[in-house]
């Protein structure tokens, strides 16, 4: 059975977020479950995230790395 964990697209959120901060037309993620032969994509605009995601996303990598505090629990 396929489920979904966050580590998963963890990775794949970050290197979208620099893209479109470094100018590149990016509109999705996806990740390919080998075991499961499922192909997984995720809109960065899809309303099940929250608005302007891949920025705020950003702004929480930059801070984490930084070792500040996200504000995130």
């Amino acid at each position: 059975m396929l489920s979904y964990k966050w580590d998963y697209f963890a990775q794949v959120f970050a290197y979208a977020s620099l893209g479109l901060k470094m100018g590149m037309e990016i509109d999705s993620v996806a990740i390919y479950f080998v075991r499961y032969n499922q192909f997984v994509t995720i809109k960065l605009n899809d309303p099940v995230l929250l608005p302007n995601f891949s920025e705020r996303y950003l702004k929480v990598m930059i801070e984490i790395a930084k070792g500040g505090n996200t504000g995130v629990s």
